[in-house]
């Protein structure tokens, strides 16, 4: 069938010299977030200058309009056309290589024939001694009658002597001929798992590879001599996500912030040995802003009040159907949808792996390490007591790579030990971001309320005053200086009936962390063995008949 097809293709294509089919392995692959450029290079020898067609056997997934094709100078490509379902490249049957697999699987075929008559054989004697037995049976059984009454008793039990010990003997060697013929056919496994291995192999070289497209490219060469082509197609089946490792150190403090990145594909090809180039660049999103449209609003006179129906001025209601119903016109909107992405302000970065790399297809996601950069950090005890019973370890940092931390999973490290796993954020050059490292399990955490007063017991309040006094207790057993960062809440009103007022001693640092109202915050610092109090007393008042929420 192969062959019919490039005769085919020689006889339709007079305009050039020859047809020649050239083999494209997958030699470079670019990655991004999602979806991948995959580069092949097409070498194949030009006999002389002039006009050729070749044809490059490509997958099944390649998007022919995705094809891109670059060529050295003193090649030019003239037509490039791609058929689907056609077969890759032709094997040749006079090969040493499928000649041998042939002449063993010929060999394999021969040795199981021959075993297997052997087998047949031995069953045969067993079958011919079953017929004896059966023979022997009707054969007494019909002598029986025909002397039964002329025959004594000892003439009766020496025939049936004679047909039980001929029966038993027929019997005997049939079960022993199905014995051997069993073991014959248990023997018979190792050769015919050889033969499935050795017809595997055979189907292998002869087979093509794997169901496809072909990609016909007419070239017109300078020179005779070889050429290299590179073919480019996307591949929407692939990606590549960042990973990290975060490794937090004391004494000095310091962060290790270990980059690799998880690479997975799924295109029904394996990538054996590429140059491998990981971009940020989104070539799948959103390329260019959102359009908007004008909003058109209109405003038109009040429609008179209809009557009142009758049943309505005596009291009664009328239940009028959705249809009829006045429903207030929505503004116009834009059908664009918003791209969750992480904001590169334009720029593109590519990392380029080192080595060649095999990436195979459908396999679990293939994990390369890239390298360490550390970070400048500030490490701190971090409080919440009225939520946590211990502080926390937590380290803010500085990204002074170069590069954007681009977003991905981490795995957390403190002391060498694993405290857990977060969601790095995208950290733009220069940026700081907070990470937290687990537990103090030594510095433990207490609120306690032990004044309050609400006028009333419940969740809601039917009195006009609420007061609360809480005590912040934050003790170090771990026998080291701390940072601390304690944090706590007070509320607020936007309401000039609830007036709400509050102090502590000592006084916050901050009364809007991170631009939040009603968050409190202290900066201080804690040795070793020390105990810091806080103590915070909240009011609220609002008038009477009304209720607190």
């Amino acid at each position: 069938m192969r062959a019919l097809l490039l005769l085919t293709t020689l006889l339709c294509s007079p305009a050039f010299a020859d047809v020649i089919e050239a083999p494209g392995p997958v030699t470079a692959v670019t990655l991004y977030p999602q979806g991948a450029t995959v580069t092949r290079t097409v070498t194949f020898t030009a006999p002389a200058p002039g006009a050729h067609e070749i044809v490059v056997p490509l997958p099944v997934w390649v998007d022919a309009s995705s094809l891109r094709v670059s060529a050295p100078e003193g090649v030019t490509i003239g037509t490039m056309s791609v058929a689907e379902d056609r077969p890759a490249v032709t094997f040749d049957a006079g090969s040493p290589e499928v000649k041998a697999a042939e002449a063993e699987v010929d060999r394999i075929v021969a040795l199981l024939r021959d075993k297997r008559r052997a087998v047949a054989e031995i069953r045969a004697k067993g079958e011919a001694a079953q017929a004896r037995a059966a023979f022997l049976q009707s054969l007494a059984v019909r002598q029986g009658e025909d002397k039964l009454a002329a025959a004594g008793v000892e003439d009766l039990r020496a025939l049936a002597a004679l047909v039980g010990e001929e029966v038993l003997a027929a019997r005997s060697a049939a079960l022993r001929a199905e014995d051997e013929a069993l073991a014959a056919e248990i023997a018979l496994q190792p050769d015919v798992e050889a033969y499935a291995k050795a017809r595997m192999a055979l189907d292998a070289l002869m087979a093509p590879e794997g169901e496809g497209t072909a990609l016909t490219l007419g070239v017109v060469v300078a020179a005779a001599g070889e050429v290299a082509l590179e073919v480019d197609t996307v591949a929407a089946e692939a990606a590549w996500a960042p990973v990290y490792d975060l490794r937090l150190t004391r004494d000095p403090d310091a962060l290790t912030i270990a980059r690799g990145v998880l690479v997975e594909q799924y295109t029904g090809e394996d990538w054996q040995g590429v140059d491998l180039t990981l971009s940020t660049s989104r070539p799948s999103e959103q390329a260019a802003p959102s359009d908007l449209w004008p909003i058109l609003r209109m405003v038109v006179t009040e429609p008179p009040e209809p009557p009142m129906p009758a049943d309505m001025a005596v009291g009664g209601m009328v239940e009028m159907p959705m249809a009829e119903m006045a429903m207030e016109p929505d503004a116009v909107r834009s059908t664009a949808q918003p791209v969750f992405a992480a904001d590169m302000q334009g720029a593109v970065f590519t990392y380029r792996f080192g080595v060649p790399v095999d990436i195979r297809t459908e396999a679990d996601a293939l994990r390369l390490t890239m390298d360490e950069v550390t970070a400048e950090v500030a490490v701190r005890a971090e409080a919440v007591p009225s939520r946590d019973a211990t502080a926390f370890l937590v380290a803010e940092f500085t990204n002074t790579t170069g590069q954007p931390l681009l977003p991905g999973s981490a795995m957390l490290y403190a002391e060498g030990a694993m405290v857990g796993g977060t969601e790095l954020p995208l950290v733009p050059d220069g940026g700081e971001e907070t990470i937290g490292f687990g537990a103090i399990d030594g510095i433990v955490l207490s609120r306690e309320v032990p004044d309050r007063s609400t006028g009333e017991e419940g969740l809601i309040s039917t009195s006009n005053r609420q007061d609360e006094r809480a005590v912040l207790k934050i003790e170090n057993l771990t026998g080291q200086d701390w940072p601390l960062t304690v944090t706590d809440q007070v509320p607020y009103s936007e309401q000039d009936d609830l007036e709400i007022e509050w102090f502590a001693d000592p006084e916050p640092t901050t009364d809007s962390k991170d631009g939040e109202r009603g968050i409190l915050t202290w900066e201080t610092e804690l040795a070793p063995g020390e105990t810091k109090t806080i103590t915070l007393e909240t009011s609220l008042a609002w008038p009477d008949g009304m209720i607190l929420q």
